[in-house]
């Protein structure tokens, strides 16, 4: 349950200030922080999750492959974001970083909902007594 909330507070995060913009500085740090915390409540209980599968003797193993998979994934989004916005500041001089920001949003957007789908297929449910 803590992987779905936190992947809808992400989302919700994220559409809000795609809706909402232009935002003040304590919404956009507000926002942040409920993207953040959604993001936090998922990583935890997957990596939880992900090192049951790997049994006792390999926790070490899958701990090392999360964390090096988190790093790698940090970079990949890092980078994706940056050409994006390079290449919308190509494109579009006076406002280019501006539209290469909300591409931005919206590919993270279209792989949170890809998240969220994801996790109700594959996340378990708790069998109720």
């Amino acid at each position: 349950m803590p992987i779905i909330i936190g992947v809808i507070a992400s989302l919700t995060s994220l559409i809000l200030m795609n809706i909402l913009a232009p935002l003040s500085s304590i919404a956009i740090v507000l926002l942040y922080v409920l993207y953040y915390g959604g993001y936090g409540m998922c990583f935890g209980s997957l990596m939880t999750s992900g090192l049951i599968t790997f049994g006792k003797a390999n926790h070490a193993q899958g701990n090392a492959i999360f964390n090096t998979l988190q790093q790698f994934s940090g970079a990949l989004g890092t980078a994706l974001a940056g050409t994006l916005i390079a290449i919308a500041q190509n494109n579009h001089v006076g406002n280019g970083t501006a539209i290469g920001s909300k591409w931005t949003f919206m590919v993270l957007l279209v792989l949170i909902i890809v998240n969220l789908v994801l996790a109700l297929v594959f996340v378990p449910k708790k069998k109720s007594k």
